[in-house]
């Protein structure tokens, strides 16, 4: 399930996490240090990409140091998915804060937490909140997160707003839906976009790339480094073209018939030789 809200004033980024960090703590949480960009004990990725990569051992069952419930702030560097950098989610180093229930709570306390942490201690308006949750996954058995749902409207329902829900799919088929009026509940899958979509999206992202880097290398050098480059290019093409001739040359000399430059001498000196007697006589 994820969590859109509107823009938030008057608060940076630190103030941010340490209300957060604070605010878990204060629900029994041990706050952890953050592990490091590159993992020592985690070879299937090259740094670290998501906040939850360094708490997959005990997500599977290895019981944590400083017990089962957790609070975190994780810097990640993400480069898997680099051709999706430039949307209006993707982005290459950033920091995730995350909570951890290691087999302890679940939905209604976390919900209820979250709620609280967004609506009083960021103090955002509620009317600006909208939620997202899972549609589910029928070939790996998951189900439509129903549950979640409930638990979200009743959180509307107590500041008085009727929250309805909506299936909405993919983000290409919300694209094309919209939202209702009265929609603040969405079921969404994990695909981000339909496969035209997003080779197109990814084709404009390459051509802007290419763009950027023609107009930051032409912005670098001026008219007589060009002519310079030119002259350098044009020097290169001749004398390698001269090379080029010259072991040709040297091929087909190789293949000449080869001649006994001994005997060839020997046969022009004998000729002088004969030369001069025939002059004496």
């Amino acid at each position: 399930m994820g969590l859109f809200y509107g823009i938030i004033t008057l608060m940076n980024a630190q103030k941010i996490r340490s209300k957060y960090l604070e605010f878990y703590k204060k629900q029994g949480h041990a706050v952890v240090e953050r592990a490091p960009l590159i993992l020592t004990n985690d070879p299937t990725t090259l740094f670290t990409g998501a906040g939850m990569q360094p708490m997959i051992p005990y997500l599977l069952g290895e019981a944590h140091p400083e017990g089962k419930r957790i609070a975190d702030s994780q810097t990640c560097l993400r480069a898997q998915d680099i051709d999706d950098i430039g949307d209006n989610r993707h982005t290459t180093f950033f920091e995730m804060l995350g909570n951890w229930s290691l087999g302890d709570y679940f939905k209604e306390e976390q919900i209820g937490w979250m709620w609280t942490f967004l609506t009083e201690e960021i103090g955002l308006d509620p009317q600006r909140l909208y939620v997202t949750c899972f549609i589910g996954a029928p070939e790996y058995n998951i189900d439509k997160d129903v549950e979640a749902a409930k638990l979200w409207q009743k959180k509307f329902a107590e500041k008085g707003i009727d929250a309805k829900m909506a299936d909405i799919g993919s983000e290409e088929q919300g694209a094309a839906r919209g939202v209702n009026p009265g929609e603040r509940i969405s079921f969404m899958t994990a695909v981000k976009t339909g496969g035209a979509v997003m080779v197109v999206q990814k084709l404009l992202r390459l051509v802007i790339r290419v763009v950027r880097i023609v107009r930051c290398f032409m912005s670098l050098i001026s008219l007589s480094m060009i002519q310079n480059l030119v002259k350098i290019v044009i020097r290169t093409v001749i004398v390698v073209d001269l090379w080029r001739l010259a072991i040709t040359y040297l091929w087909r000399i190789k293949k000449l018939p080869r001649v006994n430059l001994s005997h060839s001498i020997s046969q022009i000196l004998t000729m002088d030789l004969d030369l001069s007697e025939s002059r004496l006589q």
